[in-house]
């Protein structure tokens, strides 16, 4: 089943944006801390978050088994969802809190689990600042060992085409320490998102294609109308035109 749903999200995907693209800047999963858990924790930028998420996860870790927390109602009413790794947790709630903390712990138990958390809980424009997260993340790391904690930053601009490019960006990887207190966890796992947030949104601005790994290309309709009122824009602001190989 999580072939198939792959499939039409890469389907979907290639739909709705010129692009998905991983900053070549940023951390390599290759240089995560060995053989160990993981914890992919991310700003919550908009409705597609889970989707692109799905994506990065299955191409950058395609040998690890992926969880995320889903908001229970949501889970009962698409059960499905289940199946592909997510797990219900009930909204601004002790017992939900409760769940997090149980699921989390035991799914973290397995040295090739990756746990896929937007801790921001809701909606939050890519370029506020100060970074607020929920503190779940936070009690997470500081009651767990050997856990590598990732950032990641995702942002959709509009570039040079008619359809918006999504941008990620892995920070410098954490290890989980039980010495190290919930607060001051709250303070370095803020501070990692932020830093990571604002090195993606140098590539943003850049409109530089280069900088970027492709995960996803979208697909290329031929339309002379098009084709033909994109480059009077294009010499009109004085702005390279470039093609899907990202070359003018």
């Amino acid at each position: 089943m999580l072939r198939s749903f792959e499939w039409y999200v890469r389907r979907y995907l290639r739909t709705h944006f010129d692009r998905v693209l991983l900053d070549r800047g940023g951390s390599e999963p290759s240089r995560l801390f060995g053989e160990r858990p993981l914890v992919v924790y991310l700003n919550h930028a908009s409705w597609w978050d889970p989707l692109i998420g799905l994506i990065i996860a299955r191409t950058q870790f395609p040998q690890r088994q992926h969880f995320a927390p889903i908001d229970a109602k949501a889970l009962e009413q698409f059960r499905f969802f289940s199946r592909l790794g997510f797990f219900g947790v009930e909204q601004q709630t002790r017992a939900g809190a409760a769940q997090f903390w149980s699921i989390s712990t035991a799914v973290l138990q397995s040295h090739n689990a990756a746990l896929w958390i937007t801790p921001q809980a809701a909606f939050a424009d890519p370029r506020v600042r100060p970074v607020h997260l929920a503190p779940g993340l936070a009690r997470l790391a500081s009651r767990l060992d050997g856990v590598t904690i990732l950032p990641m930053a995702i942002e959709y601009p509009f570039w040079n085409e008619r359809l918006p490019v999504a941008l990620a960006r892995f920070g410098e990887p954490l290890l989980s320490d039980t010495m190290i207190s919930s607060d001051e966890w709250q303070i370095r796992l803020s501070s990692a998102l932020e830093e990571t947030q604002d090195e993606l949104a140098k590539f943003a601005v850049s409109r530089d294609f280069t900088r970027g790994t492709p995960v996803i290309r979208g697909r290329r309709r031929v339309s002379v109308f098009y084709d033909a009122w994109r480059r009077v824009l294009g010499r009109s602001a004085n702005v390279p035109l470039v093609d899907e190989r990202g070359s003018e």
